[in-house]
Order: structure tokens, then C-alpha cells, then sequence
């Protein structure tokens, strides 16, 4: 392996594009298979719930390895000043209006079903509940990506202030020790489960998705020979076997959802997001070199962030619908079917928002 200095613009913009499309529709397959968590483990359709999750479980540190991968090197583009200016008008409004939506659509809905339908507790409503609601996006679950994106968001700066020579090999050695210390060791000894046996020393400093934000920067900015790819690809199908079969078999036997093997920052969904990741560098290019694919994923890439956004509220529409049918939640129809009716609604809404001025900023 060997670190490119300078990463051609068409692999950026081809094999990057395509895994942020592909994990915008991933994540959404996650959220209409929610039945995995509101089901019993006996219910004839969990297993094949638990199938659904383990596949798709690649979504959301994806989206963490192309931050890293798009953003360590924004000084090339552009000041210190100008990449916070970025990130608020992208992120943090978008984030504080939409949840701002959702709180007061709850409110309404509350008070327009009364007893009928519980939204929210309206009695409970005061300063920290609301700020809670900001700072730890209680209002609309699904946005904590947006809290621990602001954070990687903050620690960007200090990678892209190491000179360009040296930022490959510390975002490196930083994902390393991320790997080591706060994922590699904690699981072993969790699942070892030998008393007294304990880990304390935690990096703090590198959390999660730091982590994989320094994971996407070093893959963009690396050459890897097939040889080298090949034990990733392997510890890949390990990690996924191991979420899945692990979580299966001994959820089974609890009786309940047992979360050992789950987790975005255990070492192996680290292990298969970097296989999914690797695959897609690798034939993301031949990919998107053909007539077909490259216009609607090129089109798509044009709105993976207000899908994130959006699709919440599409979504829990058509789940209340499924709900109150004889299909009910659990169907194939909803859980996989779904996705391809949420998905043009959220691109058809942002669609119509971004051309009215002044609003289109809620949706970048």
C-alpha cells in the first residue's frame, strides 16, 4: 500500500458519490424494518428483520468515512472561517428547524388526537425539556447522526492543520488507536465476560465516528494492491457473520434483542463498514463509467442529506398507514417496498422547498 498525495477529482467524485447514495437508500431500508426492535425475538419475522438490519447496519459510519474523506482537506478549497460557515449553513440550520418542525407538529398532533393517539406528553413540556430535545435530538430520534456529525464536524480542523504529507499517516494512527482502545478491547473482554476483568482507559478524544471519519481519509488517500484488500474483505464477511449470527442465536435464547454484537462502533461493524467502503472504491469507478448508472446517481447525490432529513416524516406517514392495515409493519411490502415510495416523496418535497427563496436553505 502506498498513500496517493494528491487523489484524482473523478475518484472523489465517482466512487465517493455512489457510497453516498447508496447509504442514503440504506438507511432508509433501516428505519422501515424498525419492526426488528418492536417485534418479539419469536415472531416468525424477526429473523429475517435481523437479516435486514445486519446488511444495511454499513449506512451510517459510511456517512462518517465521507466526511473524513471529503472534508480533511478543506484548507485546499477554502479558509477555517468559510468551512464552519459551510457546516452551519448545511447542517446545524437545517437540523435546528427541522426538529423545531417536528417538536410543534407533535404539539399539534397532541392536541388535535387528544387521548386518541400519544405524541407527547404535553405536561412535561418546560426549558430542559426542550433544550434536551435540541442537544440530544429527542425530538426526532433519528437526527442524533446530526450531534455526533457536529463533533466530528469540530475536530476536523485540527487534522487539516497537520501538514499534507503527514495528515494521511496521523488520521492513521488515529483510527488505530480508536480501534484499539475504545472498540477492540472493550468488545474482547464484554464477550469474554471474565469477573473482575474491567477496561478503563477509554480515549475519550476519539470517539466513534472520529474514528471512522479518519478511516475514509485514509482509504481515499491509500493505493491498495488486491492483496492487501482481500484479509479486509474477509474480516468483513467475519464482522457481518458475527453481528449477525452472534445477535441471532443468543437473542433467541434471551428471549429479547441482546446487543453484544451490535453497535456502529464495534469491531465488527467497523470491520464490514471498511469491507463495504473498500468495494466500492474498487469498483465504484468501472461503475460509474457506464451510461447507466451515472444519472440517477448523480441525481440522488443532489439530495442524500434532505432524504436523511426528510424521509422521517414520509416515513412515519406511510408506517402509521401500514399500521392501522391488514399488512400491518411487519410486511415485506413495507419493509422493503417502502423505501422506493419514501424516497421520491422526500426528493419530490426538496425538490418543491429548494425553489422557494429564503426556505431553500432548510434544505441544502
Amino acid at each position: 500500500m502506498k498513500s496517493n498525495k494528491q487523489p484524482a477529482q473523478s475518484q472523489r467524485s465517482n466512487w465517493l458519490t455512489l457510497l453516498a447514495v447508496i447509504s442514503c437508500i440504506s438507511v432508509v431500508f433501516l428505519h422501515t424494518n424498525g419492526c426488528y426492535w418492536e417485534i418479539p425475538v419469536s415472531n416468525p419475522n424477526w429473523p429475517g428483520a435481523n437479516v435486514i438490519e445486519c446488511l444495511f447496519y454499513f449506512a451510517v459510519p459510511c456517512f462518517f468515512m465521507i466526511s473524513g474523506a471529503n472534508l480533511f482537506d478543506y484548507k485546499e478549497r477554502y479558509t477555517t472561517k468559510e468551512y464552519f460557515i459551510k457546516r452551519v449553513k448545511r447542517t446545524l440550520l437545517p437540523y435546528f428547524v427541522w426538529s423545531t418542525l417536528a417538536f410543534v407538529g407533535e404539539i399539534v398532533a397532541q392536541v388535535i388526537m387528544g387521548d386518541k393517539m400519544q405524541f407527547i406528553d404535553l405536561s412535561k413540556i418546560n426549558f430542559v425539556y426542550i433544550l434536551n430535545g435540541y442537544i440530544n435530538s429527542t425530538f426526532v430520534e433519528p437526527y442524533w447522526f446530526f450531534i455526533a456529525i457536529f463533533v466530528v464536524y469540530l475536530f476536523i480542523p485540527i487534522i487539516a492543520n497537520v501538514n499534507k504529507q503527514n495528515r494521511h499517516k496521523v488520521a492513521r494512527y488515529i483510527a488505530l488507536i480508536g480501534i484499539l482502545v475504545n472498540s477492540l478491547i472493550p468488545f474482547i473482554l464484554n464477550v469474554a465476560n471474565v469477573t473482575g476483568l474491567t477496561w478503563s482507559y477509554v480515549c475519550d478524544a476519539v470517539f466513534g465516528p472520529i474514528i471512522y471519519a479518519c478511516i475514509g481519509y485514509s482509504i481515499k488517500n491509500t493505493n491498495f494492491k488486491l492483496k492487501h484488500e482481500l484479509p479486509i474483505y474477509f474480516f468483513a464477511i467475519v464482522g457481518l457473520l458475527t453481528h449477525l449470527l452472534g445477535t441471532h442465536y443468543y437473542s433467541l435464547l434471551a428471549g429479547e434483542i441482546v446487543q453484544t454484537f451490535k453497535g456502529y462502533y464495534t469491531p465488527q461493524t467497523i470491520a464490514y463498514s471498511v469491507g463495504i467502503t473498500l468495494l466500492v472504491k474498487r469498483f465504484g469507478d468501472k461503475l460509474m463509467s457506464n451510461k447507466l448508472l451515472p444519472p440517477p446517481v448523480n441525481f440522488l447525490s443532489r439530495y442524500t442529506l434532505s432524504i436523511y432529513i426528510t424521509h422521517i416524516f414520509s416515513w412515519g406517514i406511510l408506517y402509521y398507514l401500514f399500521s392501522i392495515s391488514p399488512l400491518g409493519t411487519t410486511s415485506l411490502l413495507y419493509r422493503l417496498g417502502g423505501p422506493f415510495l419514501i424516497i421520491p416523496l422526500s426528493v419530490g418535497f426538496t425538490w418543491l422547498i429548494r425553489k422557494i427563496p429564503y426556505v431553500r436553505a432548510i434544505l441544502p
